[in-house]
């Protein structure tokens, strides 16, 4: 039981700093780094997390656009259920995956209106 408390709580901790250098990576984002979308001759990087946030950030705002800022959010939202129904774990997973693919379907259908 020791041990399930510890790898769930370094579990936590892990996706917390994801969400962290998510959220952090997207609001310290510039058109002006070098990163996916562009190349520049630039070789000064904007990004608090240098050149890896600001790849990241890039990615997410290319991909999910200003709807990339629910995904830290749901990160945290997550981790805290974790943290607090540990004895669920199983049912939260599939609550959460179900979240994820919510949100990626309600995202494809308002790019499918916005596109056609």
């Amino acid at each position: 039981m020791y041990k399930l408390n510890l790898i769930l709580t370094m579990l936590v901790l892990i996706i917390c700093s994801i969400a962290c250098f998510f959220i952090i990576s997207l609001l310290s984002f510039s058109d002006l780094d070098p990163c996916w979308s562009q190349s520049t001759s630039d070789f000064f990087i904007y990004n608090l997390f240098g050149i890896s946030g600001a790849w990241v950030s890039d990615i997410l705002l290319s991909a999910f656009g200003i709807t990339a800022f629910i995904i830290p959010m749901l990160l945290f939202f997550g981790s805290y259920l974790i943290y607090k129904q540990k004895k669920n774990l199983v049912l939260l997973i599939f609550l959460f995956i179900k979240v994820i693919n919510w949100y990626i379907f309600f995202y494809n259908y308002i790019l499918y209106i916005n596109c056609s």
